[in-house]
């Protein structure tokens, strides 16, 4: 049966893996929205915002071991 520990891992491996979505999305409809003329600053900052997140979730993950869950655990 999986610890509190090993859950917490899941969840940040996995909300990791969502901030690079939005991050990667993020990033083509800002350089699409550039190309148009439209203003993207709001868009950058929320970017960065989302980039922040993923660096502290990072963080958090390499501190406990890094991407490898131990499935006996």
């Amino acid at each position: 049966m999986p610890t509190s520990v090993t859950t917490d891992r899941y969840a940040l491996i996995a909300r990791r893996s969502v901030l690079v979505q939005r991050l990667d999305d993020g990033d083509r409809r800002i350089a699409a929205a550039r190309e148009s003329g439209a203003e993207t600053g709001r868009w950058e900052a929320f970017w960065l915002s989302l980039l922040d997140e993923y660096v502290d979730v990072s963080r958090h993950i390499d501190a406990d071991g890094g991407d490898e869950l131990d499935i006996a655990a």
